[in-house]
């Protein structure tokens, strides 16, 4: 059973029963490869190719960023989720106990669903000037890592 989940901004379709740790580990994995197999002078010319004006930090700071005066990095921001503490950047959502299929409630009446992305379509399309962000989801595009969400929705519906 899938979800039909409408936001302010977008429509998704969510697979509730993938786990979000097994996201987390293939996305891992896929980069994991890349960064073997790329080292940082390869990885700024592939992503040069569609960005222009990405800089060698500009990569570095979209992989291995740690925050502060750079952006998390990708690598940074998996391994730390990944970690048995957690990622210590990321508002903990602990809703566990409403979960039903993919759906869950909050005290305040808000509705949240999570699962993996199988589709997504925003209103108007996404449009990120940052170009720390744009490498960071040309990796993500390229390397066809599955998004996995936990979103406030406005509606939503069974779908088969």
């Amino acid at each position: 059973m899938l979800i039909q989940a409408l936001t302010h901004n977008a429509t998704y379709i969510i697979d509730p029963s993938v786990a979000y740790r097994d996201v987390l580990n293939a996305n891992f994995a896929k980069l994991t490869t890349w960064l073997e197999n790329n080292n940082l002078d390869q990885a700024t010319n592939l992503i040069q190719a569609e960005i222009k004006g990405a800089t060698k930090a500009d990569v570095w700071a979209s992989v291995y960023g740690q925050g502060g005066d750079v952006c998390v990095g990708l690598h940074t921001s998996l391994s730390d989720s990944l970690s048995p503490n957690g990622n210590p950047r990321k508002k903990k959502l602990v809703l566990h106990e409403t979960e039903v299929l993919g759906v869950l409630h909050d005290e305040n009446g808000n509705t949240y669903v999570r699962g993996l992305v199988k589709s997504k379509s925003m209103i108007p399309p996404a449009n990120w000037s940052d170009t720390t962000t744009q490498i960071k989801n040309l990796i993500k595009n390229r390397l066809w890592f599955d998004e996995w969400v936990n979103i406030r929705v406005g509606t939503y519906s069974m779908v088969k």
